[in-house]
């Protein structure tokens, strides 16, 4: 949330978040679905541009982004089991691109980075609205490796073999496996979204040679989506965004009682106050934070008048209020807060 600082005449900041310009100089971004002929999105399918060594998968809905030098003319767009395909770009910042199968039968195993081989069949429809499938393995467990580490990489030298049965089931072959302590923990901010964040953070995970890209989600079974592992942090701890869990229920309502407003000399009075409620319909306990805020006097003419509970985390500089709740199973739990504002009449200030 921004700082809401209040003087004569002032309204309260939006909090619509713009999307940030990240693209380089000299660099634009191309935008588009992968669709198969029946107009169906094509899940994971890789696109990139020639001569670069990185590029990008499509999401679930066939949707992609993907930065490319000015002056660009072509992307390539490869699904297994398909025919891959040169797409012009030429100056157009969108690009829909419609595969067509190939004749040809697979013959060999595609490992992606994620692991998975895949063949000509493409996902169900039941992954491609985000839900688990099981998969047949190769092994039960993980195969034999031999990590080598030099002096700018890392090589996973698988040391045993496997027969891959031509039955057209797609199979995985783990070559690694590890189980990192985790913190979960939600955040809300209620006044933006009435959704609750999930996040990870792992610590000691530095140890396990992890490379930065994208990362396959899956949490209780579940299929989220594809996040941005960053590795290159200097901290011990590694945060990973999990995403909403509807689970968590949030609620911001104004308290109709403690809305007033008075009229004496040259000023004007105005109150507000809110009761915030958050509820846990898991099974498990989860703590959750919950961020808001009141407003700042910026001007002497301005008095900011604070009704907060006890318990409140509350920053005089910003304005910012924080709660951090530990909630057991089905349970829930209620916080009220208020301010009164007072400026000049002619000049007053408008709240929400």
């Amino acid at each position: 949330l921004p700082v809401w600082r209040v003087r004569p005449g002032s309204r309260p900041p939006t909090y619509q978040p713009k999307e940030k310009e990240t693209v380089s100089f000299g660099y634009r971004k191309v935008r588009g679905r992968i669709l198969d002929e029946n107009g169906e999105p094509l899940i994971g399918a890789s696109v990139m541009f020639p001569g670069a060594s990185t590029g990008t998968v499509t999401d679930l809905d066939g949707s992609y982004t993907i930065v490319v030098p000015e002056g660009s003319e072509e992307l390539t767009v490869s699904y297994t089991g398909f025919n891959t395909m040169k797409v012009p770009v030429g100056s157009a910042n969108e690009q829909d691109v419609v595969m067509g199968e190939s004749s040809a039968q697979l013959d060999e195993v595609v490992v992606t980075a994620a692991g998975v081989a895949r063949n000509r069949k493409r996902l169900s429809a039941a992954a491609r609205r985000g839900k688990s499938r099981p998969r047949a393995r190769v092994a039960a467990r993980p195969v034999p490796v031999k990590t080598e580490r030099r002096a700018t990489t890392v090589v996973f030298d698988i040391e045993l073999p496997y027969t891959i049965p031509s039955d057209g089931k797609a199979r995985d072959v783990e070559i690694k496996q590890h189980r990192l302590p985790t913190d979960y923990a939600y955040t809300a901010v209620p006044k933006f979204s009435p959704d609750a964040f999930l996040t990870a953070t792992l610590t000691a995970w530095d140890q396990y040679d992890l490379l930065s890209g994208q990362a396959q989600l899956f949490f209780e079974g579940t299929y989220l989506g594809v996040t941005a592992l960053d590795v290159s942090t200097t901290n011990d701890t590694l945060r990973l965004s999990l995403g909403r869990d509807a689970n968590v229920l949030v609620e911001r309502e104004e308290t109709a009682e403690y809305r007033k407003r008075n009229f004496f000399g040259g000023k004007v009075t105005e109150s507000r106050g809110y009761a915030i409620r958050v509820r846990n319909k898991k099974g498990q306990p989860i703590r959750l934070t919950v961020l808001d805020q009141v407003p700042v006097s910026a001007d002497e003419s301005v008095d900011v008048k604070l009704d907060l509970p006890e318990g409140a985390g509350y920053n005089e500089d910003t304005g910012k209020l924080k709660w951090t709740f530990r909630l057991a199973p089905s349970g829930e739990e209620t916080v009220r807060f208020g301010y009164t504002v007072r400026s000049p009449r002619e000049r007053r200030v408008v709240l929400e």
